[in-house]
């Protein structure tokens, strides 16, 4: 997928790197995420010149520079490619990290839920 589009870009036509740099609670712009793995980029600033956004990244928890250009040249497979969530509102990060830790809580318990439920059914075999 192409991330960088007239649409991207207009998106951070107020948020220049380094704009939000002393806010509290910064303005999460957009989301890209890898459908292939757990990395979700959450986009605060973005410089359309040199192509880097500035973002917080689950799967790795923290926060850093990454270049768009080297996003877009990611390739997964079946031709899968790193996405735009075209559906992403924007929010407050205070907002994202919350939804992030209720994401964990469930998997944590579906993964609890998986494994009890292996474990009886492999006691029913033997």
């Amino acid at each position: 997928m192409k991330l960088i589009t007239p649409e991207f870009e207009a998106l951070f036509k107020d948020y220049p790197l380094y704009s939000q740099e002393h806010a509290k609670d910064p303005l999460i712009i957009c989301k890209l995420f890898d459908p292939c793995w757990s990395a979700t980029w959450f986009l605060l600033e973005y410089d359309p010149v040199e192509k880097i956004a500035f973002c917080y990244v689950t799967g790795l928890d923290e926060f850093g520079y990454t270049s768009l250009i080297e996003l877009e040249s990611i390739e997964r497979p079946f031709g899968l490619t790193i996405e735009q969530d075209l559906y992403f509102a924007q929010k407050r990060l205070s907002e994202v990290k919350k939804l992030i830790g209720v994401r964990k809580q469930r998997l944590s318990l579906f993964s609890m839920i998986y494994f009890f439920l292996s474990s009886v059914k492999s006691s029913k075999i033997a």
